[in-house]
């Protein structure tokens, strides 16, 4: 079991992964179908940190990259979207769906509710 500064630091990489993700539609899948890569534990702290960065935004102090992603998005609608996403990926966690499950739901419905039909596909 990770000590609690290997976990930041497991994190870290994982909010790095989202960004990824979220910015080009990369990246994010490899790293959840590995077996046994998420647990509920990485999942719920993944959805606080990405909730905390949100937050940031929303106030407009983004003070990490995840925070500037979603300041740069600049819409007060698209916030709340995916603070509601949030919460569903929450409840999720709550009723013992899988955390990897869980996860690639919330970023791709992220993705999809940033992108509102003008990202780019992958590999385009």
């Amino acid at each position: 079991m990770p000590g609690e500064k290997e976990r930041g630091a497991e994190s870290k990489e994982w909010l790095e992964a989202m960004l990824t993700f979220l910015s080009n539609g990369r990246g994010w899948f490899a790293r959840t179908m590995v077996k046994s890569q998420v647990d509920k534990s990485l999942a719920a702290g993944l959805i606080g940190e990405c909730r905390r960065n949100l937050i940031q935004a929303m106030l407009g102090s983004p003070q990490e990259k995840l925070a500037l992603f979603f300041y740069e998005q600049g819409h007060p609608a698209l916030w709340r979207d995916l603070d509601l996403r949030l919460n569903q990926a929450e409840q999720g966690l709550m009723a013992q769906v899988s955390p990897a499950l869980v996860l690639d739901w919330l970023v791709s419905g992220m993705r999809l509710r940033i992108c509102s039909g003008v990202c780019p596909r992958p590999g385009h």
